[in-house]
């Protein structure tokens, strides 16, 4: 049976909701124009970490406007997912970043910058449970060029070691003060959480100001045993850290 009804307007008995249709029935809008309340989506609760599943509502140009959903893992725009950072201007001990490295990426970007309170170098370590991954673990090698104020320029060995508690970040001492002396950095981790070898390597740069020189190079670290990492601490050798700014980010997979 086909029946036509035209109104202005329908409004629910106090207390109740409208239902148009029962369950299984097709309501067809297609011949007009349907108005929603923005509180459809400003109502509902928010999300601030996508999910590979997370579903996102689209019409599929390719089948005539038809709607589809597309999962968030299809998604182009970018192939770092940011886990975690810190950043703050008061003195700390040391920053540590908890839960960002998992089997869900192999490998990561770990980038920013710390200013420690006295000349000193940073030290860096994995963490794995909650817990420090402070066994003599760590091979590293800091390999840097340095340009003094008189336009000497020299090589240099800073930092080599092959079994440590730790690895170094600017190991010819950061200088203190408050114009450029800070160690910036760029480090690639692979495989912290050890989902493939059974160790974790960590390859970057870094640029720093050491007494009257602008450093820059390389670190390079390996580890002697599988650190099963889960998150990674940067402090100081020295004083505490006068400011800094951590991002950490996972890179997608495919």
């Amino acid at each position: 049976m086909t029946s036509e009804l035209k109104v202005d307007k329908i409004t629910p008995a106090s207390g109740t909701n409208t239902q148009i249709g029962e369950a299984g029935d097709t309501t067809n809008l297609s011949a007009g124009t349907v108005t929603l309340p923005t509180t459809i989506i400003t109502g509902q609760s928010a999300k601030t970490s996508l999910a590979d599943a997370d579903k996102f509502l689209i019409s599929d140009s390719a089948a005539s406007g038809a709607f589809k959903y597309v999962e968030s893992q299809y998604i182009g725009g970018g192939g770092f997912i940011y886990l975690g950072g810190s950043e703050s201007s008061s003195s700390v001990s040391a920053v540590t970043l908890d839960n960002v490295f998992s089997s869900t990426y192999r490998a990561y970007k770990v980038i920013g910058m710390i200013a420690p309170s006295q000349d000193s170098y940073g030290k860096v370590r994995f963490r794995s449970g909650g817990s420090d991954v402070n066994a003599s673990t760590y091979k590293k090698i800091e390999r840097t060029t340095a340009v003094d104020n008189s336009n000497n320029v020299t090589q240099h060995n800073y930092a080599a070691n092959y079994q440590s508690t730790f690895f170094d970040l600017g190991a010819g001492d950061i200088n203190s003060d408050s114009t450029s002396d800070y160690v910036a950095f760029d480090l690639t981790v692979t495989d912290p959480h050890t989902d493939i070898f059974s160790r974790a390597m960590i390859t970057g740069t870094l640029t720093y100001a050491s007494n009257n020189k602008i450093v820059s190079g390389f670190v390079g670290v390996g580890m002697h045993s599988n650190p099963d990492a889960d998150g990674i601490k940067f402090e100081t050798n020295a004083g505490t850290l006068a400011y800094h700014s951590i991002r950490v980010y996972g890179m997608v997979n495919s």
